[in-house]
């Protein structure tokens, strides 16, 4: 399917094919596991951030006035969330895994290194 909203909501098991060679075949959840291990991390704070440096909690995707969004790795977020929350005045903060668009898109540039790694 091409509609990654549908195959979030009702799939488990994916297989992803590429020029007629499977590039995956498994659960949606490994998928995620594997080519992003990661989560995303946004918070509103009180206040902007004034060039604090995020860099110790996770991986800065964008700062924009009061939000912050972080790229955290899965095994370090229970800390990174447990540090932001102690060392800032947070309003909101959400935690979501990636959009399945990019984990795909992960799958594709991986496999595509590697090809090209293979041959030169």
């Amino acid at each position: 399917s091409h509609y990654m909203a549908d195959i979030t909501a009702l799939c488990d098991r994916v297989i992803l094919i590429h020029h007629g060679a499977i590039m995956y075949d498994g659960r949606l959840a490994g998928l995620t596991a594997r080519f992003a291990p990661f989560r995303e991390v946004k918070l509103e704070l009180a206040a902007p951030p004034d060039g604090r440096d995020f860099s110790t909690y996770g991986e800065v995707e964008a700062i924009d006035g009061r939000e912050v969004r972080l790229l955290v790795q899965r095994d370090t977020l229970t800390w990174s969330v447990n540090r932001l929350l102690a060392d800032l005045e947070v309003r909101d903060l959400t935690v979501t895994d990636p959009p399945i668009e990019e984990v795909i898109a992960r799958v594709f540039e991986t496999q595509e290194a590697l090809a090209a790694d293979e041959h030169g």
